[in-house]
């Protein structure tokens, strides 16, 4: 075919278009697997996009192709051997289930690196697709499944952002005193499983493939390995942290957990670790822990009745005597009331 010197050359993956390329560069483009028979291509001149293997460079392609195509093998079998230990060495072994896999993601949409990823366009017809490359596995065992396919790198990163997501839920939850049962969870138990469920595959192709061990969008200025390895330090450092000042929360309300006496007669049962209740008289109260404060032995806590109730605010303070400590309850910043141990829960 003909073609001026300046003839530009354009291919388009689902709504993205790519180019212009030289001839040259476009062959380049079709060799290095990027733009395949039923890509659709243009170039100027052309009445409009028709797809490659329709194109008047498919016979071209073809000849080229061919020419790059390795010699045939010998028959002998020193060189069978050496072809065999040389495919050992430089491809992994795939098994019949995952060429299947791996054909289906062949299918999916290109990102603007000409790999395969999710379509982002929202069509109900494209992400049909998408199915065909879910995975089970990646759903019911989330990262411990990339860790199996030795994709380590990505496990450890999507571990370190379950981490942070977790700590970051119990930390609000220690500073506002309400439970976020349901939201984080939410995150956690669905979109985490369900990215490893639809992304698995894909990333394991491009593992295989492409040879990526951490997902293009990390910083290029460190590896793979200290990327994740940064990640995962923070998680850890953040995880200490909340948790440790957790501990120190759960020592006070162990301390004042048990069957109290007020100085009018009052029985008091506190039980702020399994059930989270303070019973006071015939009345009942649901509490969560709002702030703590070790060295002073001070607990607050947002108590209520039940859902759609009004909060109460229960301040209770350890107060150290000779025979231990006895306990003084504030209810709204009123009043205190003393109380002494009377027995265990």
């Amino acid at each position: 075919m003909q073609n001026k010197p300046d003839t530009k050359w354009y291919y388009c993956i689902g709504q993205e278009r790519f180019g212009p390329f030289s001839e040259a560069d476009f062959v380049r483009e079709i060799l290095d697997d990027k733009i395949q028979d039923e890509t659709l291509i243009w170039y100027h001149g052309a009445a409009g996009w028709i797809k490659l293997s329709d194109s008047p460079i498919a016979a071209m392609i073809t000849t080229i192709r061919s020419r790059v195509s390795p010699p045939p093998i010998s028959s002998s079998k020193e060189d069978r051997e050496n072809i065999k230990a040389s495919d050992e060495i430089n491809e992994p072994i795939i098994s019949n289930y995952w060429k299947k896999k791996f054909d289906s993601v062949e299918k999916m949409p290109r990102d603007g690196a000409g790999k395969p990823t999710i379509n982002r366009e929202g069509k109900w017809n494209s992400n049909i697709k998408n199915f065909s490359v879910a995975s089970f596995w990646g759903f019911m065992f989330g990262p411990l499944y990339y860790i199996k396919l030795k994709m380590y790198h990505k496990a450890a990163f999507i571990i370190s952002i379950w981490i942070i997501i977790q700590s970051i839920q119990q930390f609000i939850e220690s500073i506002s005193g309400v439970p976020l049962t349901g939201k984080f969870e939410y995150f956690l138990l669905i979109v985490i499983p369900m990215y490893c469920c639809f992304y698995v595959n894909i990333d394991y192709y491009r593992f295989i493939k492409y040879k990526e061990n951490l997902w293009d969008w990390f910083p290029k200025i460190l590896t793979p390995t200290q990327s994740v390895a940064s990640v995962f330090l923070v998680s850890i450092i953040l995880a200490i942290a909340v948790f440790q000042n957790f501990d120190s929360a759960d020592d006070i309300l162990n301390d004042v957990s048990g069957v109290w006496r007020g100085d009018d007669g009052t029985i008091a049962s506190i039980d702020l670790i399994s059930k989270k209740t303070i019973s006071i008289g015939n009345s009942t109260v649901y509490c969560s822990l709002k702030n703590s404060d070790t060295v002073s032995g001070v607990a607050v806590l947002v108590c209520n009745h039940g859902k759609n109730s009004e909060n109460i605010l229960v301040t209770i303070s350890k107060r150290q005597v000779k025979s231990g400590f006895t306990i003084a309850i504030s209810i709204n910043d009123s009043g205190e009331v003393q109380y002494s141990y009377v027995r265990p829960l």
